[in-house]
C-alpha cells in the first residue's frame, strides 16, 4: 500500500505540474489517500457486480478529475492567502515601526474628526478598521521595494482576494461593492472596511498562521495601536 501511495501521489502531482501548478504536501497526501480509497471502493463494487466494467472505467476517470480539481483549487487558494499574508506582514511592520499609522476617529455630529487624517493610511471607528484605497497599498509596495522585493499583484486583485476570503465588510445597501466612503476633517476618502477583530487577525498572520506561538494577542495589539494614537506616536 505504501508503494501504491507513492506511485499515485506521483501521478497526481505530475498531472498538475504539466499545468505549472505546485501543490503542498498536505493537500497532495490527503487527495492521494482519498483517490486510493475511492478506487478500492470501485473495485469492490465491480467485484460484487454492483457496477459493470464500463461504469467502473467511467467513475474511475471522473473521480481522478475530481481530485485533481480539488488539488488545483486548494493550490490557488493557498497562493491567494500567501499574497494576503505577505501584504499584512508588511503592513504590520509599517505600523509597528510607526512608518504608517491608523487614526482613531472621533465623531462630531454625523461627521468625523481626527488629529492627522491626511497622513494616515486608514481609520478606526466603532469596531471597524478602514484602509484608504491606494494609500495603504502604495505604502506596502514601497516598503517591500525598499528591501528589494516586489509585490506583483494589483490593488484590485488584492481587494478581490480579501473579498473572496470573507475578510471585507460589504455595504448593506450595495452588497456588490466593497468600497466605503468616509468624510473626515472635511475630506472624502474611499476605503475598504474590516471588522476590527478580522483586521488584527490578518496582521497576526491570519489563516496562514495556525501554529501556537507566543505572539501578541490581536485584541491587545489593537488596543496598543489605539493608545499610541491617543497618547502620541513619538518621534
Amino acid at each position: 500500500m505504501a508503494n501504491r501511495f507513492l506511485q499515485e501521489r506521483h501521478v497526481l502531482r505530475n498531472k498538475l505540474l504539466e499545468k505549472d501548478i505546485i501543490v503542498d504536501n498536505r493537500t497532495s497526501d490527503q487527495c492521494t489517500w482519498l483517490h486510493i480509497s475511492f478506487d478500492l471502493f470501485l473495485q469492490y463494487a465491480l467485484g460484487v457486480e454492483a457496477i459493470d466494467q464500463e461504469h467502473f472505467e467511467k467513475y474511475k476517470k471522473e473521480s481522478l478529475q475530481v481530485f485533481l480539481n480539488l488539488m488545483e483549487e486548494q493550490a490557488e487558494r493557498i497562493n491567494e492567502l500567501d499574497d494576503v499574508t505577505r501584504y499584512f506582514k508588511a503592513l504590520r511592520n509599517l505600523l509597528d515601526t510607526k512608518e504608517a499609522h491608523i487614526e482613531v476617529l472621533q465623531s462630531k455630529n454625523s461627521r468625523y474628526q481626527s488629529v492627522d487624517s491626511k497622513s494616515a493610511i486608514g481609520f478606526s471607528k466603532a469596531g471597524y478598521v478602514y484602509l484608504k484605497n491606494d494609500v495603504a497599498f502604495r505604502s506596502v509596495v514601497s516598503y517591500l521595494k525598499h528591501f528589494g522585493k516586489d509585490y506583483v499583484i494589483s490593488e484590485s486583485m488584492l481587494r478581490k482576494m480579501l473579498n473572496n476570503n470573507g475578510h471585507l465588510t460589504k455595504h448593506l445597501k450595495n452588497p456588490k461593492s466593497v468600497i466605503h466612503r468616509l468624510f473626515v476633517n472635511k475630506e472624502h476618502y474611499q476605503c475598504i472596511k474590516f471588522d476590527e477583530a478580522t483586521f488584527y487577525k490578518l496582521l497576526e498572520g491570519g489563516k496562514n498562521n495556525d501554529e501556537g506561538n507566543d505572539s501578541e494577542v490581536p485584541d491587545n495589539w489593537g488596543a496598543r495601536q489605539n493608545a499610541d494614537n491617543i497618547l502620541g506616536r513619538g518621534n
